[in-house]
């Protein structure tokens, strides 16, 4: 290769390098821009303000919940199945003839155990699998829904009175209350809003878009009916009235906290 074109080689590579530099430079200042551009308008926690706002609907229950339990005992497995069978066929078949539908009685427990015989009061403790079998109890509970809640009562003291085990559980609820929330939601931010705008005309700020949002919703009332207060109040008096359960009108609370950007 000859001297003139290796000089021309060289300056060819420094002009390379000078343009590689300058785009390099013009790419690196365009960038440092673009992040004080961007960074200008990130959100900040100083730069913003929180408002809490609260929406209540009220409603009346539409649904009544309540749970029982059969248990039956007998020398074999068969036996106590038998007889726990017949006692719930009666109650659901009771059930039913009062308008409760299969699909709102819903089977929560099945369950077979041994049951053992006592321990002598005079002999060391002796674990269950050396203790004598004497025979078998099985246990099934229900959780029954009532559409009709103007019936809860009737129903309650008629199962009551057919031997059930552990009546209790009283409970009423609303069908559908996800429209019920949607409707507080929707009232908590609205005056979360209007709380906004009057506090920033206070402070002379303008609003921008909302950076953050919570939202804390309540809860509905609930009621019990013991199944062995039902038992003292007869053995008192014998057969006892229905119990009259207060539904009452149900609160349901949304409260919100937005937070908005400052402008």
């Amino acid at each position: 290769m000859s001297g003139v074109d290796y000089k021309k080689l060289v300056s060819l590579v420094g002009v390379l390098v000078l343009v590689l530099v300058a785009f390099v430079g013009v790419k690196t200042i365009n960038e440092i821009k673009a992040f004080r551009y961007i960074g200008a308008d990130s959100f900040s926690e100083n730069n913003s303000i929180s408002i809490s706002g609260e929406g209540e609907v009220f409603a009346t229950a539409d649904i009544a919940n309540f749970s029982f339990s059969v248990v039956e005992n007998g020398d074999t497995v068969g036996e106590a199945e038998e007889a726990a069978t017949t006692k719930w066929n009666e109650i659901l078949a009771y059930l039913e003839n009062e308008g409760v539908e299969d699909r709102d009685v819903k089977t929560i427990n099945y369950a077979v155990e041994p049951q053992y015989a006592p321990q002598d009061p005079g002999v060391n403790w002796i674990p269950r699998v050396e203790r004598e079998i004497v025979g078998y109890s099985v246990t099934q509970s229900a959780q029954v829904k009532v559409r009709d809640t103007t019936t809860t009562g009737e129903l309650l003291s008629t199962v009551g009175d057919m031997g059930v085990r552990n009546l209790s559980g009283i409970s009423f609820t609303i069908d559908d209350e996800d429209e019920l929330y949607a409707e507080a939601r929707a009232l908590a931010i609205l005056d979360a809003r209007e709380k906004a705008g009057e506090l920033a005309r206070s402070l002379g700020i303008s609003l921008g878009r909302v950076v953050g949002f919570h939202e804390n919703g309540g809860g509905m009332p609930r009621y019990s009916y013991a199944l062995e207060q039902r038992a003292m109040d007869q053995a008192d008096g014998g057969m006892v009235a229905s119990p009259d359960i207060p539904m009452g009108e149900n609160r349901i609370v949304v409260n919100v906290e937005v937070m908005y950007q400052i402008r």
